[in-house]
């Protein structure tokens, strides 16, 4: 195990942020796709 658990666990936290990202963009609708990229925004901040 080359990488550390604080790695791991970041690079777990940004597949599921990937994850979220794509569901939000394949929504069709157009107020959901808003609601997920302002929600992603907000936590990409902290």
């Amino acid at each position: 195990m080359a990488q550390s658990k604080k790695q791991l666990s970041r690079n777990k936290a940004n597949k599921a942020k990937a994850e979220e990202k794509k569901k939000a963009m394949s929504s069709d609708d157009p107020v959901e796709k808003y609601k997920a990229m302002k929600e992603l925004k907000k936590k990409g901040k902290k």
